[in-house]
């Protein structure tokens, strides 16, 4: 059975990874992967642009990483006021979610993900005024702790 050396294009399951490069049977790569165009031959060239292709997709994660610790630096002990319409015994007509704050974030040039924002001291969304601790978890892994500072107003 005659074999050729492939690289991916795309994920096939149970056979590889995209920019994988592995040897396939000729057929299989001929009739089922070339077609679907899953997967060219391995030139030199290819190759070379693989390897080129995976320096910057490389640096890129890098650069990623740094804006991410550099915005995490930044949010750690954040304190952020949200002015919310309250009662006049401060409870609040609209809760504030971690949807809000993560808004409230982004309008002061943050850009958190939505769904990235958890009051750590209140499993709820904020129904009264007061400080409230929350964690803003980012990619890579990382976190800030802000405070949330909410105030009524009539």
């Amino acid at each position: 059975m005659a074999c050729m050396k492939v690289i991916f294009l795309q994920d096939v399951h149970g056979v590889a990874r995209k920019g994988d490069v592995k040897e396939v049977a000729d057929g299989y790569a001929r009739n089922f992967l070339f077609p679907q165009n899953a997967a060219t031959p391995a030139t030199r060239d290819a190759l070379r642009a693989l390897e080129e292709e995976k320096r910057v997709i490389e640096k890129r994660a890098v650069e990623d990483l740094e804006q991410i610790e550099r915005l995490a630096e930044t949010l750690d002990g954040y304190e952020i006021e949200i002015v919310a319409k309250a009662s006049p015994s401060g409870t609040l007509y609209a809760s504030v979610t971690p949807q809000r704050i993560a808004e409230e974030l982004k309008k002061k040039g943050f850009a958190v993900p939505p769904d990235g924002v958890v009051v750590t001291d209140h499993p709820e969304p904020i129904k009264e005024e007061g400080e409230y601790a929350a964690v803003v978890n980012l990619d890579h892994g990382l976190e800030a702790e802000i405070k949330v500072i909410v105030r009524g107003s009539q």
